[in-house]
């Protein structure tokens, strides 16, 4: 090989191994990198081809005109490559807004909980049904247009809200649960656990996390609890249907957490279903019959299923419903069907993914997306969950 193909295939790579290093460590915390860098390898390596054919075809024919193509190849390249890697790293930065860059590891127990003393931290999702796999594609930027941006500040205890006293003061009332209880989507002072210190006129704490496991929050109180100091623990948890026996593993993890934290009562709650969410539309009443059933078990502990509430306010907006493979998108107040198409297992059809997106005004009632509700949506959740505890008695002012 001549020297000078030599010289631009050292270049080339060069310029590749640059590139690959500047988005990996650029990438920020807890975002998905390396789809990116193969994306960025893939297309540098087809022009990369491009440059060594013409830098050979010059270098053979050896003419100063040649030559000159080899080279202006290899500038081309490098300009593409540049402006390649700059695009990967702001998608990246757009993935870090979307993903949970307010996630870190606990030390007491290494799980990945919300980050103590967080203020007014912007967080962007999306503000349509998705699957959770969309945020981290490489195509979201095209994909999900429809965002919204909210805002979270966490105590130095680490839960969403402000600091709080050990021992408590009063009558303390802990959520504990996943993204649900956390609030996605909304501000502090919007989610369902800030609200139920509304209803209830009591300290409520929010103990929330994203993507937070039944075994995860077991795990999470048995080193936390005492540090609580509650009167009553309200989980509100779907059973993790990626455990090869999910039913054993909610009634396992529920009895160690009723130990966890006793003597403070306990009640289980299952949140609200999306019409939006096929998987939830097809499991959603064995999971109501049998989460009833462990919590019966487990010690008659009071259970309850938001779903039937928000149903019955559905009134509005627009609903989906499954027969087979086919889903439909209906309008509520006259009944039209807007969309439909065939659906995966656990994602919705494009068809409807596209009104979605054509149409910023189309929604669900009490749910910004699939499986999150909306402001009104964590306001009648914390209405239902005061009641179920006033109905219980535990509540000082309903004794």
């Amino acid at each position: 090989m001549h020297r000078p193909m030599i010289g631009v295939a050292l270049i080339g790579a060069l310029l590749l191994t640059v590139a690959s290093l500047t988005v990996a460590l650029m990438a920020p915390p807890d975002v998905p990198w390396l789809s990116a860098v193969g994306q960025l390898l893939g297309i540098s390596a087809c022009a990369g081809l491009l440059v060594w054919a013409a830098a050979r075809w010059g270098y053979r024919h050896a003419s100063a005109p040649a030559e000159m193509a080899g080279r202006t190849a290899l500038v081309v390249m490098g300009v593409l490559v540049i402006g390649l890697t700059i695009r990967a790293v702001a998608d990246l930065e757009t993935g870090r807004q979307l993903s949970a860059h307010l996630i870190w590891a606990d030390p007491k127990t290494n799980l990945r909980v919300v980050r103590p003393n967080l203020t007014n931290a912007k967080l962007v999702a999306p503000d349509r049904p998705h699957h959770p796999d969309d945020v981290n594609a490489p195509d979201r930027a095209e994909t999900l247009t429809r965002m919204r941006t909210f805002h979270a500040s966490t105590n130095p205890q680490g839960l969403r809200g402000t600091a709080f006293e050990v021992p408590a003061p009063g009558f303390r009332v802990v959520c504990i649960g996943d993204s649900v209880t956390f609030g996605w989507g909304v501000e502090d002072n919007e989610t369902y656990p800030a609200q139920l210190a509304k209803v209830l006129g009591a300290e409520v704490l929010n103990a929330g996390m994203p993507a937070f496991k039944p075994n995860q929050i077991s795990t999470w109180l048995q080193s936390h609890a005492a540090g609580l100091d509650m009167d009553v623990l309200v989980l509100a948890v779907r059973p993790n249907h990626s455990n090869p026996d999910p039913w054993s593993d909610y009634s396992r993890n529920l009895r160690m957490i009723v130990r966890a934290v006793a003597p403070a009562k306990v009640a289980v709650v299952l949140p609200p279903l999306s019409t939006f969410d096929p998987l939830g539309a097809r499991e959603g009443h064995e999971e109501v019959r049998r989460v009833a059933e462990i919590a019966k078990q487990t010690g008659d502990i009071p259970f309850l299923d938001l779903t039937p509430a928000f149903r019955a306010r559905q009134k509005t907006g627009v609903m989906m419903t499954i027969s087979g493979e086919i889903q439909r998108m209906i309008r509520l107040h006259d009944g039209e069907v807007l969309a439909e198409g065939k659906g995966q297992r656990d994602r919705l059809a494009p068809e409807l993914v596209a009104v979605f997106e054509a149409d910023p005004e189309v929604r669900e009632h009490l749910f910004f997306d699939g499986g999150h509700p909306d402001r009104p949506g964590y306001k009648l959740f914390a209405e239902q969950v005061g009641d179920l505890i006033r109905a219980q008695g535990w509540f000082p002012e309903a004794r």
